[in-house]
């Protein structure tokens, strides 16, 4: 039903947000992005943070939101590219509302963070210090344990197990997650959602599913043993599992080169290539990986070749410039056509000052060589999936405005003009962490719509069968 407002509530909803703006104009004018924008990274977090219970006043609670709110609007480059600021100032203000009250560090992540779904932007959102590597590692060398199982998490509630965590397998893979520890795993999932950052509710899903152990962690505790119920094969089963110490799936990429970058080849003369982040910090050995896979490729005679980023989040463009393009690519090519972007300190152009917007158009072509030695003349595709975020979108736009390759997947879960360069600061009291990107891309073509991702072929991933997908494309690949 539409709910009709009142011209007494229209008016007080105006007057309400004009006042708001006008007291965020004054405490912005002491804000220095000079000094406040400037890169933090999240490993400087005190490491014993999530060890700590002392509460925090109202007052402190409340200094570290105008902080938010400052770093929002002065650092971030253009927040209407994801939503109405108008929208985050009311939000702001219904936090503002709540932190009425002492609160633990803990107590305040669970406030501040009902922002992120709202900034609906992978890069923009506000994090607890367990999401990093660092406290993940102290929490478990202080004896502390984790949710037990990777999942696959819906927006609509359902919630499965998807392996052990770490990866190991389990005869469970496939359950249905019923309840935990007495909670129904519907509201723990609703719950977990009104903290998750992303562009839309899908990709805020897989983020979860990704990351579950981790939200699990922030908002109900670690216990040394949980209690589910599950249904799996018809039956409805009450279990206990221990905590895990094992490393989770999604810290692994980045730390083991062969969980980050795979190859195999396929039969019928096919082959895969897994990528899972754009980054590694040996760049040379990730370019000699990739030039030993088309060098197999050019061996074997193969003639189709799927690049599967389902599970990669990003990294440096300059990874797939310079590892994929010039074995695949040919002509010239642009990776965007123009940009938005914030001044900040480290990254200031010559007639801009730090804390300055800047707009402009990229014409910066680059050739490339048809007659590379390994180059790949079949049919490429690219399989894009629910995780597939920043500069493997960035990737996915060359790819298909370019012609250089088939893109498979989901479709309309992430924006095809994407944002990126992600700075973080600390916030003084709470330690908590606030993200957001340096600027906005806008893809090759200069257009603004469609909004999200579409792919050249509509095909869905199988979380617990991921092999499947690319029998899919396959198949595809044999029609054309």
């Amino acid at each position: 039903m539409v709910r009709i407002l009142s011209l007494k509530a229209l008016l007080g909803a105006f007057l309400f947000l004009a006042t708001l703006s006008a007291s965020q104009a004054a405490s912005t004018k002491s804000f220095n992005p000079a000094t406040q924008c400037g890169r933090q990274e999240q490993g400087a977090a005190p490491r014993n943070v999530q060890a700590t219970h002392r509460k925090l006043t109202p007052e402190q609670l409340r200094a570290d939101l105008t902080l938010v709110s400052q770093v929002l609007m002065r650092c971030d480059p253009d927040l209407h590219h994801s939503v109405p600021p108008s929208l985050v100032a009311a939000k702001i203000a219904a936090i503002r509302s709540k932190l009425d009250h002492p609160m633990t560090r803990e107590e305040a992540w669970r406030v501040f963070s009902t922002l992120n779904p709202v900034l609906a932007d992978g890069h923009l959102g506000i994090f607890h210090a367990n999401s990093s590597h660092v406290h993940w590692l102290d929490h478990v060398n202080d004896g502390g344990v984790l949710f037990p199982f990777e999942t696959v998490a819906h927006a609509n509630g359902m919630l499965y197990v998807r392996a052990m965590l770490g990866g190991g397998e389990t005869p469970l893979a496939g359950a249905r997650i019923v309840s935990i520890d007495g909670v129904s795993a519907s509201n723990v999932i609703a719950t977990a959602m009104k903290h998750v950052n992303g562009d839309t509710p899908r990709f805020r899903a897989h983020l979860l599913s990704r990351r579950f152990w981790s939200y699990y962690w922030s908002l109900y505790g670690s216990p040394k043993s949980y209690h589910f119920v599950l249904e799996h094969h018809g039956q409805r089963l009450a279990i206990t599992v221990p905590g895990s110490v094992q490393t989770p799936v999604d810290n692994l990429v980045g730390k083991a080169f062969n969980h980050t970058f795979a190859f195999q080849l396929l039969p019928h003369k096919a082959a895969l290539l897994t990528i899972k982040q754009f980054y590694w910090p040996h760049r040379k050995r990730y370019l000699a990986f990739m030039r030993s896979a088309f060098a197999r490729m050019k061996e074997a005679g193969t003639r189709t070749l799927i690049i599967d980023v389902r599970d990669n989040g990003g990294g440096d463009d300059g990874f797939w410039k310079n590892g994929i393009l010039p074995y695949i690519g040919h002509g010239k090519y642009l990776f965007a056509s123009s940009y938005v972007k914030r001044e900040l300190p480290g990254h200031t152009d010559a007639g801009y000052k730090i804390g300055d917007v800047a707009k402009g158009k990229l014409d910066s072509w680059v050739t490339l060589d048809a007659h590379h030695p390994l180059h790949f003349s079949g049919k490429v595709y690219v399989l894009e999936g629910g995780m597939t975020y920043s500069s493997s979108i960035l990737f996915i736009n060359v790819m298909q405005h370019f012609g250089y390759a088939t893109i498979a997947g989901e479709g309309g879960v992430v924006r095809a003009n994407q944002s990126g360069g992600v700075y973080s600061k600390l916030l003084p009291n709470t330690v908590l962490i606030v993200s957001w990107p340096r600027f906005i891309l806008i893809r090759p073509s200069g257009a603004t719509k469609p909004e999200f991702l579409q792919p050249d072929i509509a095909i869905t991933s199988d979380p617990l069968h991921p092999m499947a997908a690319v029998r899919k494309v396959l198949r595809v690949a044999e029609r054309r």
